[in-house]
């Protein structure tokens, strides 16, 4: 329902000081009004009770997305819990067969990359950004 239009501007009261002839028209044009002016209220308090119910019905909405929303942090902080355990236990079978296979310590190698060594005999861990910087000139010095 669209916001109805305001209550309309009753006529001047009636007043003694009007004398019979004054009294009587304003008298008239204000009874006239009266229909009009409980028609109009009515309207507007139908508008204010809808109004209401579709506010208590997007209050309730929002309770429950806001329920929802609580619901998918717990979960997400639990996932986020689980996955830090999995990576955890990951590593330690990782470095425990790296260490029956005779691979190097992860421990002082962040960022670096397992790589053969050039006799293909071994594994070693290598900061690749020397190299990288060096494919970064070749491809910068030429067309290919």
């Amino acid at each position: 329902m669209a916001i109805p239009a305001a209550i309309p501007t009753p006529p001047p009261s009636p007043s003694r000081a009007d004398g019979p002839e004054g009294f009587s028209p304003k008298a008239d044009a204000t009874i006239a009004y009266l229909p009009v002016m409980v028609a109009a209220t009515n309207l507007t308090v139908t508008w204010m009770n809808e109004t209401i119910d579709v506010v208590a019905l997007a209050r309730a909405g929002a309770v429950q997305a806001a329920d929802a929303a609580s619901q998918s942090r717990i979960a997400a902080a639990q996932s986020a819990a689980d996955a830090l355990a999995y990576r955890n236990s990951a590593q330690a079978a990782a470095a425990a067969a790296g260490s029956a296979a005779g691979l190097p310590s992860l421990v002082g190698n962040a960022g670096k990359a397992l790589v053969v060594s050039d006799d293909e005999q071994s594994v070693a861990f290598k900061d690749l950004k020397t190299p990288l910087a060096r494919l970064h000139a070749i491809a910068a010095s030429g067309p290919f």
